[in-house]
């Protein structure tokens, strides 16, 4: 069952959803009755004449035991208390009897054919699991730029409709899927013999039971145009339960049965829908790399900049962590591969530089191309726009919009170690140190020589501990 050595697949033909694989949808109930009402009611448009729902009360002491009556096409599991997240789904799953079980967060909602859309790459017997894209997830599976939030559940099946139809490619291979909403074929299941229930109330038994998927060689695709709407800890936070505190003990859980993780988890964020990212490109100090005729500076100056120059080959990134203040903008002319190791945005003059967010016109014959491109970099999301946004709000004390601008950074491009050294610094102001080091160490692996990262190695490493 080897994935194709493809990066990204096409996936099966839009008519092919309507051959999709039958599923048994397994939602997990602890309390919050609300919650799963909007969750069921969202859900049934939404399902195929052969699927089925089956609702696992895990031991709800508010109405959630009486309300599910008002929904005769569900089949309820009740629990006497509270069996976790993992042994609640199995308690679902164990009852199923469809080709794929789908394990949904109550506090999602539904709209379009996400579910179509989830199971058509289960045509392809080597596949094992399936996951959707949602406004609230950890990883490549997040959607950051949404339009529905003002507009309630019609604002959503717009969204959906025109998600769906705009995105080119259909699956796209991962080695990990978020548990929030997991398709997994019944064999898969049942050969990895379900969630691990030493994980408790919840917190890595999704990545646990991705890690053994993959190691029995089925496939896990991320399905790009499925999206579900995820409110996000809505049952850990309705209940008064600390989610961090739990997460934490279940990832050394986690560790102890596989090693420490590939990559740190992303640091936890508010949902995407209430954080509003705002580029911005106010005149400040500026670096102008061989500006031979001065025509650069100039032109910044009276833009309102304070300009920099410096020669070429010039080390811009020491340079720009010396100065105080710190420029926010960078210009260079001709070849420079240190561009693409910024954190702030670049203009390429004259040629075509690596990681540049813009390009000037060859021949500067005038001064009229600059203001042009400075507003283009204040009012779009380029690379070392978010970054300096990251660091801004970092110095704001507004954490959620630098983990916000962060992870845009790094859909842009990603894997970087500007961004990996980014979300460390965003770690450690969150109060989580040993997340903070995990990002240090990646961003290193990314590139040894970066020495912000460097630094930060430094300050966290445990031997320097008193």
């Amino acid at each position: 069952m080897a994935m194709a050595s493809t990066e990204v697949l096409s996936g099966p033909a839009t008519d092919a959803l309507g051959d999709r694989p039958s599923a048994s949808i397994v939602i997990l109930a602890w309390n919050q009755w609300p919650m799963t009402d909007a969750c069921l009611r969202t859900l049934r448009p939404t399902l195929g004449i052969y699927d089925e729902v089956i609702v696992v009360d895990n031991g709800s002491v508010d109405e959630t035991r009486e309300s599910l009556g008002l929904y005769p096409w569900v089949k309820v599991v009740r629990n006497p208390r509270n069996r976790g997240f993992a042994g609640g789904n199995n308690d679902g799953a164990a009852i199923a009897t469809r080709d794929v079980v789908v394990f949904l967060n109550n506090d999602t909602l539904l709209a379009g054919r996400w579910l179509d859309q989830l199971l058509v790459p289960f045509l392809d017997p080597a596949v094992g699991a399936t996951g959707p894209r949602s406004n609230f997830v950890s990883g490549p599976q997040i959607v950051t730029e949404i339009d529905y939030a003002r507009h309630g559940e019609v604002g959503l099946r717009r969204f959906v409709a025109r998600w769906e139809r705009e995105q080119p490619v259909a699956v796209q291979p991962l080695h990990r899927l978020v548990g929030f909403c997991l398709a997994v074929r019944r064999e898969t299941l049942e050969q990895v013999g379900g969630f691990d229930e030493s994980f408790g109330i919840g917190g890595y038994e999704d990545d646990d039971l991705c890690r053994r998927v993959h190691a029995a060689n089925w496939d896990l695709l991320m399905a790009n145009r499925s999206f579900v709407h995820h409110h996000g800890h809505a049952t850990f936070d309705g209940n008064g339960l600390d989610w961090r505190a739990i997460e934490e003990q279940n990832r050394l859980i986690f560790e102890a049965k596989h090693g420490t993780p590939t990559g740190p988890s992303p640091v936890p964020s508010v949902p995407s829908s209430v954080v509003t990212v705002q580029p911005r490109l106010e005149p400040g100090v500026a670096v102008v790399v061989d500006d031979r005729d001065g025509v650069i500076a100039r032109a910044l100056n009276d833009q309102g900049w304070t300009v920099l120059a410096m020669a070429a080959g010039v080390d811009l990134v020491a340079e720009l962590d010396r100065r105080e203040p710190r420029p926010s903008l960078v210009v260079v002319r001709g070849p420079d591969t240190a561009v693409d190791r910024l954190d702030v945005p670049v203009i390429a003059v004259g040629c075509d530089v690596p990681g540049a967010d813009a390009s000037g016109p060859a021949e500067l014959s005038g001064e009229r191309w600059l203001p042009e491109v400075l507003t283009q970099l204040a009012t779009t999301h380029s690379f070392g726009g978010l970054m300096l946004r990251c660091r801004e709000a970092l110095d704001a004390n507004e954490l959620p919009i630098a983990i916000e601008a962060v992870r845009l950074a790094d859909e842009l491009r990603p894997g970087t170690a500007q961004a990996l050294n980014a979300m460390a610094v965003c770690a450690y102001v969150a109060g989580d140190p040993e997340q903070s080091l995990a990002f240090v160490r990646r961003a290193l692996t990314v590139d040894p020589t970066f020495q912000p990262a460097l630094d930060n190695l430094a300050a966290l490493s445990p031997e320097r501990k008193s």
